[in-house]
Parts: structure tokens; sequence; C-alpha cells
């Protein structure tokens, strides 16, 4: 894979993973507070989204590079 495919790959991955933390929200608004998958998702949509926040930063890296 070269540096082209793989940088169009982190944009696809960047997306879906922006899609998951929006329904994720969502599920966190649907579900009654105290819900056990709700404290679940509300632990770990914070580290998601810091994981988001290093891909786009890698990202950006990437494309200023090219």
């Amino acid at each position: 894979m070269d540096e082209v495919d793989q940088v169009q790959n982190l944009a696809e991955v960047l997306s879906l993973e922006r899609r998951l933390v929006a329904q994720m929200q969502q599920l966190i608004q649907d579900l009654p507070e105290g819900n056990a998958y709700r404290l679940v998702l509300e632990r770990h949509i914070g580290k998601l989204e810091q994981a988001i926040d290093q891909l786009e930063t890698l990202y950006r890296e990437e494309e200023e590079a090219d």
C-alpha cells in the first residue's frame, strides 16, 4: 500500500470514528440516567474522542508533508 492509499484509508477511518462517536452520543442521550450501558459508554466516549484527535493530528501532518 502506498502513501496515498494510507492517507485515504486514514481519512476513511476518521470518518467512521466520527460517526461512531455521534451514534454513541445519541445512544447515551436515549438511555436513562444510571443505566449500566450508558455508564460504560460515558466512560469510554472520552477515550475514543482523544484517539480521534490524535489520528486527526497525524492525518494533518501527513497531508502537510505531501
